[in-house]
Formats: structure tokens, C-alpha cells, sequence
């Protein structure tokens, strides 16, 4: 009996609130049926069993008790960030540990990466991203897309839908923008684009996240009556939408796959976005899309808008290329790499060196911290373990941060000064934003840990003894 563990980054709940169902969860966590068993665990997990899926609850520092008991094939750790820290925490030996990675934002690729015996990146992009920040063998990384289900979705004829919308929506052109409400989808580009597109353009806004700033910003470029903004849309209607839409554009400023545009091709929607990786790795611009250089430039948008929205012939096989392009991305096709995959992992197995290196990692927790980085996040850090065991702040502001040199009565001292004593201390990265400490770290070769993978370190320390 094959058995798999898989520890995602987000709780079922949160996926099935975002419009996942619980036979798609099965689908992307059992690609094709390959195993007999799959056991997803998480803090806010129900216990519960739908199919071949059985939902854990169980703390990470849980996580090792849980998989020894289970004694899988192989563990599948999702996203390169916090599940990497709770799979590599927990690695048991003699099992393999594969982590994906799904985004190209340095700050969400962890250090604990590379424990993972495999890596499995999302594209070209964020495999180039991940080489950048982990030193890892070329047989040990790989590539593999993400899925689309193109019976799902697939060009629909619903005029009743289509009517449905236009009276919520109001008539004309329509722009289709489908992403979180964060800065990493270029909201605002978009919103100041309408003013200079003719006033029967308007746009529609899919996604979770706050929307108060964006509304704010409508106001501001007087476009509010062309905004329209909706929380979510389940994945079963998103192909209406997508149909009814003249054009999808979402212009991220960066992206790990991109999975929306080849639902929106799929659908055959004319596409317009960011000419960067990974969308230029699958769409190839006035071919299948509208890719945008200056996608920062609202006026420059909004042309590519335009040629998206107008244009008879061209536009038309642009949009069939499209569809074409996504067939290739059919989950039927991926769910057949991804259990080669697994395949030639569980056939490779681990050489055990990721279970040595981390309990390397444990002995460490004995020296005293230099927390790099003095502001909230390591004054919180600091609180946590006690200022009996953090001899030093370190802070590439050290001059900008009011207190003498000192913060919460602990000495900040310089990079430069760091360098010279790092020997003799544990080095803990706390900033959200890491990606300048990083690098200056691994510059100079100076290992570290970052804040979450030393608070769970910590944790099964203290419940070890």
C-alpha cells in the first residue's frame, strides 16, 4: 500500500472558503490515484476522511510522531515557506521529503529548503529564484507546471449567465482581473488605466484581500462607477466570467506560475499581462496574449487593453492559440509528471543527509542569539526566548534606531562588528523582509536561522525534555 503525507501551507478550510472542493483537494493531493493513502496534516485540520484523504490535526512540532506512525513512501511539503519548516522539522529518517516551491518572492523561499531531498519548483522563474538562495545538486530540483482541469474550464455559451452580469455589471467592455487584493497583482495600475480607456470600459475585481485602498483610489482618479469588486467566485463559475470578460488582464509584478491566465486561456479570453517570468515562459506576445513591457505605466496598459478588447480576425486566433496553449497545461497531463516524479523520488530514496544536518541545526539552540534585525519582530523574538539568551541586537540601521545602541536594554551592533564574533553565537533573521540579510549572510558564509524555523526548533526542544 502506497502512502503519502502531505503538508500544506494553507488549512483545508481556507481552500475550500477560497472555492475548492474537497474532490479537487483529493485530485491535487493524489494526482491520478497514485497512492492507496494520503494523510494531509495541519494545525487547522478536522479530523476527518474524504476518499483516499485523511485530514490530520496535529501541531508541526507534531508533525514526526504523526509520520512515523503513518510510515510513508514519501512526505510532499507545499510552498517554500513556513511548510518547509514544519516538513524539515519533522524529517524522519529513510523517507523521503519533497518540498514545492510556488512562488518567485524571495521572502517566501525559507532556509529550511534545503533539508528537502527533492524541490520541486513551479516554473523556470522560480527555480532560477530558488538556485539564488539555496545551494542545491541539479538532480535534486525540478520543474513541473501547475494544472488546470480544461473540462472545467472551457469557453462557455450562457447568455442567461452572460445577462445576469451585465445588469450587476452594467454593459460594455469588460476587463477581468482575478487575484488577491495585494500589491503583487497590480491593482492599481489597472484602477488608473481606466482614465484613459473610453468611459464604457470598467473593471471587474475577483479575489480575497482588503479593498478599502483600492476603492479609495477609484474615488481619487474618479473611475469608483467602473470598479467593481467581488471577494471570490467558485471555481465552477469562474469560466463564465472568464467567457463573458473581453479581456483578463491581471499585470503582476511577479508570479511563481500564473495559474489564472491559463484558466483564462483556457476559456478562451484574450489575456494581458506582465511580460516577465513565468507568464512569458507559456504565452508569447499578439500570439496568444497581449504581454506588457511597462506594465507599471498605466497609459501603456491601457493600449494593450485596448488591442485585447477590438480587432476582429487577430484577436480571434489569439484567443484560440490560447486555448490551445493551456490544453498542454490539462491536470491529466500534469498528474502524469507529477507521479513520475514521485516515482523516480521513492525509487532514488534519501541519503539521510537532511536528518543529520538538522539535528546539526538543534545543537545550535544552546548558543546565546544575535537576533538580526531590531525591530518589532525581534524585540517580539527577544520577549520569546529571554533576554538571558540573546547577547546582542544586529541592525544594518544601527545608526537610524534612537536608544544609544541599546533596544529593550540589548546592545545593537553593527554588520561589521557581527562578522568579526558570529563564531561564537546562533544568528536569527527576523525581518518579514529578509532578502537583503540573506544575502549578505550567505555572501560571507555565515549560517543562520530564521526566526520561525528556530521557534519551532525551540518548541521540540522544550517538549523533548
Amino acid at each position: 500500500m502506497k502512502r503519502l503525507v502531505v503538508i500544506p501551507a494553507d488549512s483545508t478550510e481556507a481552500l475550500v472558503k477560497a472555492g475548492y472542493t474537497y474532490e479537487f483537494l483529493e485530485n491535487y493531493y493524489n494526482p491520478g490515484g497514485g497512492f492507496d493513502q494520503v494523510y494531509c496534516l495541519g494545525a487547522a485540520e478536522k479530523d476527518m476522511k474524504t476518499g483516499s484523504v485523511c485530514y490530520v490535526n496535529a501541531k508541526p512540532k507534531d508533525f514526526g510522531a504523526i509520520i512515523r506512525r503513518v510510515n510513508p513512501d514519501i512526505v510532499r511539503a507545499y510552498g517554500g515557506y513556513s511548510s518547509s519548516d514544519w516538513a524539515a522539522a519533522n524529517c524522519i529518517k529513510d523517507i523521503p521529503l519533497v518540498v514545492s516551491v510556488h512562488d518567485t518572492n524571495p521572502n517566501l523561499i525559507y532556509g529550511s529548503l534545503k533539508y528537502a531531498d527533492y524541490i520541486i519548483c513551479m516554473s523556470e522563474g522560480v527555480k532560477k529564484e530558488v538556485q539564488k538562495q539555496i545551494k542545491i545538486g541539479k538532480d535534486r530540483i525540478f520543474v513541473m507546471p501547475n494544472r488546470i482541469d480544461t473540462k472545467v474550464f472551457c469557453k462557455r455559451e450562457d447568455q442567461e449567465a452572460f445577462r445576469a452580469l451585465n445588469q450587476k455589471y452594467g454593459n460594455g467592455k469588460h476587463i477581468i482581473h482575478v487575484g488577491r487584493k495585494a500589491e503583487q497583482k497590480n491593482l492599481d495600475t489597472l484602477i488608473r488605466s481606466l482614465t484613459y480607456l473610453p468611459e464604457e470600459y470598467s473593471a471587474v475585481f475577483i479575489g480575497r484581500g482588503d479593498t478599502e485602498p483600492y476603492e479609495k483610489m477609484a474615488e481619487k482618479y474618479e473611475v469608483s462607477g467602473r470598479c467593481f469588486f467581488v471577494d471570490r467566485v467558485k471555481n465552477e463559475k469562474l469560466p463564465i466570467y472568464y467567457s463573458w470578460g473581453d479581456c483578463m488582464c491581471t499585470p503582476s509584478r511577479w508570479e511563481g506560475f500564473g495559474i489564472v491566465f491559463l484558466e483564462a486561456a483556457a476559456c478562451e479570453c484574450a489575456i494581458v499581462t506582465s511580460n516577465i517570468a513565468p507568464m512569458n515562459e507559456y504565452l508569447t506576445d499578439g500570439a496568444d496574449a497581449i504581454l506588457i513591457d511597462q506594465y507599471e505605466d498605466p497609459k501603456v496598459l491601457a493600449e494593450g487593453i485596448m488591442r485585447a478588447c477590438i480587432g476582429g480576425k487577430k484577436r480571434m486566433e489569439m484567443k484560440k492559440n490560447a486555448r490551445n496553449i493551456s490544453l498542454k497545461f490539462d491536470k491529466s497531463n500534469v498528474d502524469r509528471q507529477e507521479m513520475e516524479l514521485y516515482k523516480k523520488f521513492m525509487q532514488q530514496g534519501t541519503d539521510n543527509r537532511k536528518f543529520f544536518e538538522v539535528e546539526k541545526e538543534r545543537e545550535r539552540l544552546t548558543k546565546k542569539l544575535i537576533i538580526f534585525g531590531a525591530g518589532t519582530n525581534g524585540r517580539r523574538l527577544l520577549e520569546y526566548v529571554g533576554k538571558d539568551k540573546v547577547a546582542y541586537f544586529c541592525d544594518n540601521r544601527k545608526t537610524k534606531i534612537p536608544g544609544r545602541g541599546y533596544t529593550c536594554g540589548v546592545k545593537i551592533i553593527s554588520y561589521s562588528e557581527m562578522i568579526k564574533i558570529y563564531k561564537d553565537y546562533n544568528i536569527v533573521v527576523t525581518p518579514m523582509d529578509k532578502k537583503e540579510m540573506v544575502m549578505q549572510l550567505m555572501g560571507d558564509g555565515i549560517e543562520y536561522m530564521e526566526d520561525g524555523w528556530y521557534r519551532l526548533l525551540n518548541e521540540q526542544k522544550a517538549q523533548s525534555q
